[in-house]
């Protein structure tokens, strides 16, 4: 359209070039094929700024609704909603519900949730932190230990759910916390016993109300598990291979030399 207002410059005709609609949407006009004028200047007409405005607005309206429903947001739903698995981003904890080996329960980037056999996953609770680590008591599958993210900014200390996700509560803020854990363990030996991961290695011995710092962790680690025979014996997954300390994370050593 430009070249063609150019080319009737040239010629000597002065006078706006018209395009048209490409939507033929016919919003305002009772022709199939709407024109919309342009000025010399490149302006978009009053006449013409009045058939837009309405479309605009529904425009406007229809992408505030799919946003409110969670269509234009990957991962995100409000409580109790059921989505698609494949559209949760971010899953960075999985639990089996052990009376239940059908049900998945799923840590993720913005909350809770349980998945089902059909690829579907509801939202568990209303909280949207990111569980960035995350932990199932394994002798009470009720309790679920987790660390990360705030979703208003911060980190999230180490929180404790009673009611497999439902709602959440502080139990501690770390040592040198709040800490936002970048890996997390509980002892099957003795599920007082946890172990998590923050500049460092840390324990707690008391069910998580109370955090002592350990010592280092072999390099590169990025997840820890800790032995279902001895409490005080624990594994790291590192970018060097498997390690394991049977002193509760003093001394380690490739667990397979």
């Amino acid at each position: 359209p430009q070249r063609g207002f150019q080319q009737k410059r040239r010629q000597g005709i002065d006078r706006p070039s018209v395009d048209i609609d490409p939507l033929r949407s016919g919003f305002g006009r009772t022709s199939p094929m709407t024109p919309i004028v342009r000025a010399e200047s490149g302006n978009i007409s009053a006449s013409t700024r009045s058939v837009l405005r309405p479309i605009l607005r529904g425009i406007l309206a229809l992408l505030a609704g799919l946003f409110a429903a969670g269509f234009l947001c990957a991962g995100t739903a409000t409580a109790a909603e059921t989505i698609a698995v494949d559209r949760i981003a971010h899953i960075h904890g999985l639990a089996v519900d052990p009376e239940n080996p059908s049900r998945l329960y799923l840590a993720t980037h913005n909350g809770m949730f349980r998945a089902a056999p059909d690829g579907t996953a509801t939202r568990i609770g209303t909280a949207r932190d990111d569980l960035i680590s995350f932990a199932r008591d394994p002798k009470n599958s009720d309790v679920f230990y987790a660390s990360g993210r705030l979703a208003g900014g911060g980190n999230l200390g180490v929180v404790a759910s009673q009611d497999r996700g439902a709602t959440w509560k502080r139990v501690s803020s770390g040592a040198d916390g709040p800490v936002d854990f970048l890996a997390m363990a509980v002892s099957r030996a003795d599920p007082n016993v946890i172990y998590g991961m923050y500049n460092g290695l840390q324990a707690s011995r008391d069910a998580g109300r109370s955090w002592h710092r350990v010592g280092p962790l072999p390099k590169r680690t990025f997840a820890l598990a800790a032995s279902a025979r001895d409490a005080v014996t624990v594994y790291a997954a590192s970018g060097g291979g498997l390690f394991v300390s049977r002193d509760g994370g003093r001394v380690w050593r490739p667990a397979y030399p």
